[in-house]
């Protein structure tokens, strides 16, 4: 099975290179250019997925219809069956449990078409103090 990881594009510079950035949003952010980059718009909420969204109403089960649609038609795998393993979902939420890309990838995940896992970023080494410069005068005495 497949491993994909999703993130946010806040965090997007933070992937490895050999990492393939994906889109899953309809829109992206000016400086996104990845140099290894997909894009997945089937799997970009539909627009009337983001309008319930933008009046307070339940947005999560209309797109698992739209996954759903997907799925059936063969789509759906098709789309991942193109992307490289370390392929990273992206979309815009830094939060995922209130963004599309949790439930995209526990459908994927429910389908057995792929494992999905939030990208982590592993931390960054502690630097090393600086050793204090020796005085040279205090051996002059």
């Amino acid at each position: 099975m497949k491993t994909l990881y999703t993130a946010c594009y806040g965090r997007a510079r933070a992937l490895p290179p050999d990492f393939t950035q994906v889109r899953t949003s309809r829109g992206i952010p000016e400086w996104w250019h990845p140099a290894r980059r997909i894009d997945a718009l089937p799997l970009a909420p539909s627009p009337q997925v983001m309008s319930a969204s933008k009046v307070g109403r339940p947005w999560q089960p209309i797109y698992r219809q739209q996954l759903e649609l997907l799925y059936r038609s063969g789509v759906l795998e098709k789309v991942i069956d193109g992307l490289p393993e370390n392929s990273v979902l992206l979309c815009f939420e830094s939060d995922p449990r209130d963004c599309h890309r949790s439930i995209l990838a526990a459908y994927l995940v429910e389908k057995g078409i792929a494992t999905v896992k939030e990208y982590v970023a592993p931390p960054l080494p502690v630097p090393k103090k600086p050793t204090p410069p020796v005085d040279a005068q205090l051996f002059l005495l």
